[in-house]
């Protein structure tokens, strides 16, 4: 064999070890980190649709919800430790109900909307502060007392306010605590921290979890209101599927979440106690959620008094990383 026939060979072997190698690394366990500094700004989209129809005693109806939710954050603290104290903003929020017994609508440009939407005025106008520990939500501090008050508990652990409970009356208030608030900043801050993978080496095809939030039990001086309660969006589940350019990819499921009275997600609004499925994608430079999208869906009868109601309902939540402004 000549010379030029061993070089050629030794190309393409050369070739060949580069393309095993390319592949090999596409394939290497990753590990997502939360690699962020004091000052750095953030901003985010979350939207979440919702679409209901169903016959009951009354006839045929149909339901319809959209809500955009723009978060704009700044990491105010960093400890040497890795914890963080982020500095939240609603940069905007948007709802919109349509059918059922009363249309509703809110748009944090469009201020004044009356008693209706007084409340939410003041919750979007706040400045939050959430305490991150290693890749997860811990405590959320600075909103308005209705915000915290509405749930029964305040923004801090789950903890029940003691004393008697100041609720809005007005019905806008509650579909707007779906958007907004403790529970739904807790929730999307868990989805963009992509809390269940943070600090861990990743093993393709292996599954990480969040556990549930519970909730303390009552004491002697009533205060907490005992039972087990899980935040929407708090029980998920990431399955490592590999790598995709400069992100991590996962296949995602968020468990049904139970409220502290046995019922799905009470209070959570149209499809939120449904077990939805989708995907994410978490950037490997920083740590951070680039794209989550999930999808669920629920088909459910019941019989009363000799009447049958059927419901069926389909939800969408996306979560997209946005430029900083």
């Amino acid at each position: 064999m000549n010379g030029r026939r061993l070089m050629q060979l030794s190309l393409v072997c050369l070739a060949a070890c580069g393309v095993v190698a390319a592949l090999c690394a596409a394939d290497a366990p990753a590990k997502v980190e939360l690699k962020l500094a004091k000052g750095d700004a953030l901003q985010y989209t979350v939207t979440t649709t919702s679409a209901t129809e169903g016959t009951n005693a009354q006839g045929a109806f149909t339901r319809s919800s959209t809500t955009e939710v723009r978060y704009a954050i700044k990491i105010e603290d960093r400890k040497d430790n890795g914890d963080l104290v982020l500095a939240v903003t609603y940069a905007s929020v948007k709802i919109k109900e349509e059918g059922g017994r009363n249309a509703f609508e809110f748009d944090s440009a469009k201020p004044g909307g009356g008693a209706e939407t007084a409340e939410l005025e003041k919750i979007v106008k706040s400045t939050v502060k959430a305490a991150v520990a290693g890749g997860k939500v811990k405590e959320v501090t600075g909103f308005p007392e209705a915000a915290r008050t509405a749930a029964g508990r305040d923004a801090k652990g789950g903890a029940a306010e003691p004393g008697k409970r100041r609720m809005p009356v007005v019905g806008g208030f509650f579909r707007g605590m779906n958007a907004v608030g403790a529970t739904a900043l807790t929730r999307d801050l868990s989805y963009i921290l992509s809390s269940p993978v943070q600090g861990v080496a990743l093993e393709k095809g292996k599954t990480y979890q969040t556990a549930p939030v519970e909730r303390p039990a009552a004491d002697e001086k009533g205060k907490g209101r005992g039972g087990v309660g899980r935040m929407a969006g708090m029980n998920l589940e990431y399955t490592y599927e590999g790598q995709e350019a400069d992100a991590a990819r996962f296949a995602v499921v968020r468990k049904a979440p139970q409220s502290a009275r046995g019922g799905p997600a009470a209070g959570m609004g149209p499809g939120a106690g449904a077990e939805a499925k989708g995907a994410a994608l978490v950037a490997v430079k920083d740590g951070l959620l680039q794209k989550l999208e999930l999808k669920s869906a629920t088909d459910r009868s019941s019989e009363r008094s000799g009447q049958t109601s059927t419901t069926k309902t389909s939800m969408t939540t996306t979560v997209v990383r946005t430029a900083a402004k």
